[in-house]
């Protein structure tokens, strides 16, 4: 068998065996960056065609691989006199005592799980190769039966092999140990820190929450809330007030049968329904009937309430009080008509002379285009009995007037 006696020191010979070949080209290029020769292997039949070829300073293999696994590859080469002295690492993430006492009876020399350090792996394949090149004495092999999870086993390996492949398998459980105390002082630092941040979040929210509460409640405006069904879940004060409810005797109540009179239940209804289903209503006047009977003009815009999956649960509805707005508008037209009333009987009084038509010119144009119903000027003498009478509009009114 040709052997690699001839390499120079720089230049010795490592067989990676690894049926993942991401896996093993990670590897090659660690081993390649140390000034090794590395050639690769898929599985482990493959792998002793290989060193039938060339036989390598050092086998790195993994365990779970198709054909021929890690076991067997490494007990056919402590079988055979020609490669017995090859050292074998066993590179798994099989970490059971079953995985070791199968290394030890297969011959392994050293046990090293994935994923691994660098640095750990490179610094046992030196010492291995180190001590491959000391003065080798003979050594005392023993045999030894073991009972373990159900499976018996017959282990012959000398006592530097035992020792080593030990020293390994509890080098391993001393790093795990530290790793596993290491992730541990890593989670509570970042329990702390998620505590923290919990803590500074909650306190945000609260103040926003805060903050949120005190406009509602100090909003001179109504901010009123319904679920999809249409029942009262909250109000602020503002709209107690304006309402004459107070929200504990009508949260969970129809807000339509509480605050809209009968005869406009429907059409509201109907606005509620369009809003409910995300159909923009915004600057709709729909009264509110309050407790004491007395009716307020509400000019509404409303907005969907969703949860953080985009479902509606609810509506917001903010209204605006303009009864007395609306009062205001309707006594400025009415002065507005006034106004102009009296700018047209001015003006007639210029050029109409006859008082009878003047009276009667003056009555047609309060109803024509003033827009009244009707109109009537009564004359009456010294003794107050009426003597003259002029009407435009309902004739009725004008009727009922004269009969009196």
């Amino acid at each position: 068998m040709p052997t690699n006696d001839g390499a120079s020191q720089n230049q010795l010979e490592i067989l990676v065996v690894e049926d993942s070949l991401t896996q093993a080209q990670k590897l090659k290029h660690l081993l390649e960056s140390r000034q090794f020769l590395v050639r690769l292997a898929e599985d482990g039949r493959r792998a002793l065609e290989l060193i039938g070829e060339h036989k390598p300073d050092l086998v790195i293999t993994d365990i779970v691989m198709p054909v021929m696994n890690g076991y067997e590859l490494c007990r056919k080469l402590k079988d055979n006199v020609d490669t017995i002295d090859i050292p074998v690492i066993l590179l798994t993430s099989l970490t059971s005592p079953e995985h070791v006492l199968e290394g030890l009876a297969c011959g392994a020399d050293n046990f090293i799980t994935k994923p691994y350090h660098e640095e750990y792996l490179l610094s046992h394949i030196a010492q291995i190769l180190a001590n491959r090149n000391l003065v080798k004495v003979e050594r005392v092999r023993i045999g030894v039966e073991i009972f373990f999870g159900g499976k018996k086993r017959f282990i012959t390996a000398d006592q530097q092999q035992v020792l080593s492949l030990l020293l390994s398998t509890y080098e391993v459980a001393v790093q795990r140990n530290i790793e596993l105390i290491k992730a541990q002082e890593e989670l509570q630092a970042l329990n702390d820190h998620l505590e923290g941040l919990v803590e500074e979040r909650t306190s945000e929210l609260q103040s926003q929450r805060d903050f949120a509460e005190a406009l509602v409640n100090t909003a001179q405006a109504i901010i009123l809330v319904l679920d999809p069904q249409g029942n009262i879940t909250h109000f602020n004060p503002y709209f107690e007030e304006l309402s004459g409810y107070r929200l504990a005797e009508v949260r969970g109540k129809s807000c339509f049968s509480t605050f809209v009179a009968e005869k406009d239940r429907n059409s509201v209804t109907e606005i509620f329904a369009q809003a409910i289903n995300d159909v923009p209503t915004v600057g709709i006047v729909s009264p509110v009937i309050c407790k004491n009977g007395k009716k307020r003009e509400i000019v509404w815009h409303d907005k969907t309430i969703k949860d953080k999956n985009g479902k509606i649960t609810g509506l917001l509805s903010i209204g605006q009080d303009i009864t007395e707005q609306r009062k205001a508008e309707l006594r400025i037209r009415h002065l507005n008509r006034v106004l102009h009333a009296i700018r047209d009987i001015n003006q007639l009084i210029v050029r109409e002379k006859d008082r009878d038509k003047l009276i009667q010119k003056v009555c047609d144009l309060m109803v024509d285009l003033r827009g009244y119903l009707a109109a009537w000027i009564i004359l009456t003498d010294s003794a107050g009995n009426f003597s003259h009478y002029v009407q435009a509009g309902l004739n009725e009114v004008a009727e009922s007037i004269q009969e009196k």
